[in-house]
Parts: structure tokens; C-alpha cells; sequence
């Protein structure tokens, strides 16, 4: 059998290779309709979820600006942000970014619960950002500290993957300021 779309002969993929990677059947019917999103010269296939189909360990550089840019695609998450925020995905590599909506406007953001893996939080200007390494059975959980007619307000950003599932997921409750 050929892939249609290269011509290339398809590999048969066993059982075992994908309990390597960590999936299952069950997993792979959940991602649904692919789409594809190309790193530097190859092509990367992206599940329904807006994820990469195949999320490696931590291990990988830090994507450049060009590698988030070619992501057209955001991520589907839980909760509802009150600011914009647009989160992606490059290989292991979560990036929110959290701008200005109507009058709320980000003023802080920090790490409140690390993941053990590499991470970088900014402000530039107006925009929260956060860049994380996602690993299996860990949780990374941030905050946004935002302003609405002049009462500070926080929401958290996590990324959350249990051990056991597939996936990880990815999304947005308010907090209390502490």
C-alpha cells in the first residue's frame, strides 16, 4: 500500500510501537481529523486537539519564532481566559500568549507550580507569555495577574498530563489573589 498523497510505501505501525510512544488505540481514534504543520523542512501531523499527533519527551531546544509562526492552529482547551490568549504547540513545547481584551490588560505573570522541566515566563508590554516543556504525569500551572478598572484580578494557565492518559490538556480557571 502507498501514501496517496507522497507515494511513498506506508509502514505498518505494531502495538508495541505505539505503547512506546505512549498511545493506544483508544488515543488515536480521539485525535480525529489531522492536520499538517511544517517544522523547518518536515511536515508534522497535528491531532484535532490542535496538539502535535506525536508529543516527544522533554529533550528538544526551544522552538524559534519561524517554528511558532508555521503553527496555524490554536489549542483546544478548557475554561475561558478573560484576556486573549493564544496557546500552541511545537513538539513538547506549550507557549501561551495572553494579550489585552476590551479593558482587561495583563499586568504580571509568574509560575506559581513548576513541572521540573524548562520554562521561561514574560511581559513584553501588554502580553503575558508563557513557553513550557510538557511532559507525561506532570502539571505546570501559571498566573496571570490582570486589571479591570483598576481591581487586580488572576486567572492560571495549566497544562496538565496524567500519567495515565493519552493526551495532555491544556486551559484556563480564575484564582483568588492570595
Amino acid at each position: 500500500m502507498v501514501s496517496p498523497t507522497t507515494g511513498a510505501p506506508r509502514r505498518r505501525v505494531s502495538l508495541g510501537t505505539l505503547a512506546v510512544l505512549g498511545l493506544t488505540i483508544a488515543g488515536l481514534a480521539t485525535l480525529g481529523a489531522r492536520s499538517r504543520v511544517r517544522t523547518g523542512q518536515r511536515a508534522v501531523a497535528m491531532g484535532a486537539d490542535g496538539l502535535p499527533a506525536v508529543i516527544p519527551p522533554p529533550g528538544s531546544p526551544r522552538p524559534t519564532d519561524a517554528e511558532w509562526a508555521e503553527v496555524q492552529r490554536a489549542i483546544r482547551t478548557f475554561g475561558s481566559p478573560p484576556l486573549k490568549c493564544d496557546p500552541k504547540m511545537v513538539r513538547e513545547w506549550l507557549r501561551v500568549r495572553c494579550a489585552a481584551n476590551g479593558g482587561l490588560v495583563p499586568k504580571a505573570v509568574a509560575t506559581k507550580t513548576p513541572n521540573g522541566h524548562e520554562e521561561h515566563v514574560e511581559m513584553d508590554g501588554e502580553v503575558a507569555s508563557f513557553v513550557v516543556q510538557v511532559a507525561r504525569g506532570t502539571t505546570y500551572r501559571g498566573r496571570v495577574v490582570y486589571a479591570t478598572q483598576r481591581v487586580p484580578e488572576m486567572f492560571a494557565v495549566i497544562a496538565e498530563w496524567p500519567a495515565r492518559d493519552a493526551r495532555p490538556a491544556v486551559g484556563f480557571v480564575d484564582e483568588p489573589i492570595e
